[in-house]
């Protein structure tokens, strides 16, 4: 080999290494980047619709705030295809949740001083689902949740759909409302 073939192939090894970093250097950005948080501030009596992000007037002031990075652990128990849940400690939501965290997602923030944490969790199933809130509202002491579930396409893994969200202190229970059946759940 002469030099001149020497030299042109340690400058082609030179590009490939410095590609190489540029290309991990975006991926590592990429992966990175913060998940918007889905949090809707009503500052009216409000109505809000999840699916169009539209907000129309109506009876109670409230506020959706979704919660994220959090999974349904094994040991919780379905007998039925929904499992209800409101607490109002740590502890009691330690016995149904754990923290699920993520290079690309964070983790919300509980403060149990100030509210209690509801849930709505699907027992897991070998189809894709999914939640949608479709009215966010207050009456008294109960906050009222309207929603519906998508079933998906079939999976090779059974995965359970989780929505959990804030609601206020003085909120004493929670009535869930979906297609007209309704459980109301008192705050443990």
């Amino acid at each position: 080999m002469t030099l001149s073939h020497r030299m042109n192939l340690k400058n082609i090894k030179m590009t490939i290494k410095k590609l190489s970093v540029l290309v991990l250097f975006t991926l590592l950005i990429m992966a990175c980047k913060e998940e918007k948080k889905e949090s809707i501030d009503t500052n009216k009596e409000t109505e809000t619709t999840m699916d169009k992000k539209e907000v129309k007037p109506l009876g109670g002031v409230t506020k959706f705030d979704k919660l994220s990075g959090y999974y349904i652990k094994n040991t919780v128990e379905f007998d039925q295809a929904y499992k209800f849940v409101v607490v109002s400690n740590q502890e009691a939501f330690n016995n149904y949740f754990g923290i699920a965290k993520t290079m690309k997602n964070k983790v919300s923030d509980l403060d149990f001083e100030k509210f209690n944490i509801a849930g709505i969790l699907v027992n897991p199933i070998n189809k894709a689902n999914t939640i949608n809130i479709t009215k966010f509202t207050a009456e008294g002491a109960k906050q009222i949740v309207h929603f519906t579930t998508i079933i998906g396409k079939e999976q090779t893994y059974t995965s359970g759909e989780l929505v959990l969200f804030k609601i206020p202190k003085s909120r004493t229970s929670v009535e869930f409302n979906s297609g007209g059946e309704i459980v109301t759940v008192d705050v443990e």
